[in-house]
Formats: structure tokens, C-alpha cells, sequence
């Protein structure tokens, strides 16, 4: 992202968005832009599974929606990571995407996200990892 691009909007518009850098795009495309995260999972601080972290502008603005999310630690994946991993795509076909987001979007992911926090156990846990990766694996097969 470009220097202070946060104060302009919240959200990222996908690989579209202007403050994103061309290195940011090619970093985002293949994913390396998550390498922070894993740093953050073998320090302890978030998990593999679990929901997908917020910024605190959301959080702060739609508590009642995130308190179930935030019991847990956020984690890499999540049904609704999985469900809306391309959001950019679809807030950039949207004509206001701040209010599609906002309306939209939160709510649908802190449902899917509530409904993991309260069956959180090892056999979803496994599920959602190994679904993961095979979503995963066939998309780069798909690419190729």
C-alpha cells in the first residue's frame, strides 16, 4: 500500500485499488502478503483456523456483531475467508463499496464466523485446514 493510504478508506478494493503498489499487486496476487500472518501464528498470536482479523474501525463500529469473533483468535482460515476470498472483486463491481461492504458483507462473514466460533473443536478444525487446501491446490491447477 501506498504511505498513509489507510486514513483514505478502510477497506481494499481488490487488486484495482490505487493505493495499492505494483509490487503490492504481484505480492497480493500470489499471496505472499500473508507471510506476516504466519510469522504472527508461530509467535502465538493468531491461528491457523479462525476468523479472518478485522481492523478495529469495524470491530469498534459493529461490536455486537464481532463479539462472538473476537472470544477466539483470529486465524489464516475461516469459511468465510474461504466464501468471500475474492471480496475485491466483488466491492469493485459494487457502485458503493463501503456500504456493500458494511451492509453486506460483515454481516454474512461474523455469521459464518460466530458459527465457528461456537464449534471450534479439533474435527473442524482438520475439516476447514484440509478443505483449505484442497480449494487451494485446485485453484493453483486451474492456473495452470
Amino acid at each position: 500500500m501506498k504511505r498513509h493510504s489507510e486514513k483514505k478508506q478502510g477497506i481494499t478494493l481488490g487488486l484495482k485499488d490505487e493505493r495499492i503498489t505494483k509490487l503490492g499487486k504481484w505480492l497480493r496476487n500470489y499471496y505472499f502478503d500473508e507471510i506476516p500472518q504466519l510469522v504472527n501464528v508461530l509467535k502465538g498470536d493468531m491461528s491457523i483456523v479462525g476468523p479472518r482479523p478485522q481492523v478495529p474501525y469495524y470491530t469498534d463500529k459493529y461490536h455486537d456483531l464481532y463479539k462472538k469473533c473476537l472470544k477466539i483468535k483470529p486465524g489464516l482460515i475461516s469459511e468465510s475467508g474461504m466464501k468471500f476470498k475474492n471480496e475485491g472483486d466483488i466491492l469493485n463491481r459494487q457502485k458503493d463499496p463501503i456500504s456493500f461492504f458494511e451492509k453486506e458483507i460483515i454481516p454474512a462473514k461474523c455469521k459464518l464466523d460466530s458459527i465457528l466460533a461456537n464449534n471450534l473443536n479439533l474435527k473442524n478444525y482438520f475439516s476447514l485446514m484440509l478443505n483449505f487446501g484442497v480449494r487451494y491446490f485446485l485453484n493453483i491447477l486451474k492456473n495452470i
